[in-house]
């Protein structure tokens, strides 16, 4: 389990070492193309990934785009009417998901334990969650209230971070236990937290996220992706996965250095540039879950 993770190890403590060797404006740059870069192409290729569940034909795929457009709108929209229900909302489907990829590539079976695993991954997902907001509690505390959403005490973050590690930890030892994981998941999750620990309170908020979400989540998200639509991680599928994402991934690009620029000066810049990239999340995630379920039917 830790042999898998060992480069991912390596590329978190040297942006790291970058981000601290750079001033914030520059550490701040470096934590988006951390974002824009293989954070955002993990998440372009969700039309090609639909078009394998379901083998739509090429003509009905304007229909899938707008259906995925018009999820992200509804997000959108959500955020900004209800943020007090949208923003919990998200971080759970987000800690689900999260853990779900965290865990894939150390499942031994996708198919049994359905409540152990989902467990796992929300417990998981949330003692992440909250180790980065107990971590870097100010900043985050100042983005949610610019964002007009209830953001509890560092007090409470601090006991659902020990209630969360203590569920997330003993059910990694009892997947272990059940030949659900490795036997060796518990120590190894013990290395990671380590690392966690050291990168969230190393880094700002934003440059934290980034790593994790680069290197944590969306690497390994390609590689399972690339697995599920060409069967392997070689450097062929990789090339034809960039040729059938690379226009998603550009357009991504352009909607965001838009928004960045036309909303740069406006005080709650922070809080829609957050509520667009939620917006955006929530299909992907639907998607991957229905994509992880057919990796589990097809064992």
């Amino acid at each position: 389990m830790l042999e898998n993770k060992k480069y991912i190890i390596l590329l978190s403590l040297a942006s790291v070492l970058i981000a601290s060797l750079l001033a914030e404006t520059y550490s701040m740059i470096f934590a988006l193309v951390l974002i824009f870069s293989f954070g955002l192409l993990h998440g372009s290729n969700d039309i090609q990934i639909i078009q394998k569940m379901t083998n739509f034909r090429k003509r009905d795929k304007i229909k899938y785009i707008m259906l995925y457009l018009l999820m992200v709108i509804i997000g959108l929209v959500l955020f900004l009417v209800f943020p007090r229900l949208a923003l919990p909302f998200f971080i759970l489907i987000s800690a689900y998901h999260f853990g779900e990829q965290h865990f894939q590539i150390e499942i031994n079976s996708k198919k049994e334990y359905p409540i152990l695993k989902i467990g796992l991954f929300f417990s998981y997902g949330i003692y992440l969650f909250s180790l980065l907001f107990f971590s870097q509690y100010e900043s985050s505390n100042e983005i949610v209230s610019d964002f007009g959403s209830f953001w509890p005490e560092k007090s409470t973050i601090g006991y659902i971070l020990i209630i969360s590690t203590f569920i997330a930890f003993t059910t990694v030892i009892i997947s272990s236990k059940v030949k659900l994981l490795k036997n060796q998941a518990f120590f190894d999750e013990l290395i990671y937290l380590i690392i966690y620990v050291l990168v969230f309170n190393s880094v700002d908020l934003i440059v934290g996220f980034a790593i994790y979400f680069t290197f944590w989540h969306s690497l390994p998200s390609l590689k399972d992706q690339q697995k599920y639509l060409y069967a392997d991680n070689s450097i062929t599928s990789f090339v034809n996965y960039f040729k059938k994402a690379w226009i998603y991934w550009v357009i991504s690009l352009v909607g965001l250095f838009a928004f960045i620029f036309f909303l740069y000066d406006y005080k709650h810049m922070y809080s829609l540039f957050f509520s667009f990239v939620a917006a955006i999340t929530f299909p992907h995630v639907v998607i991957m879950r229905k994509m992880f379920s057919d990796y589990g039917e097809k064992e």
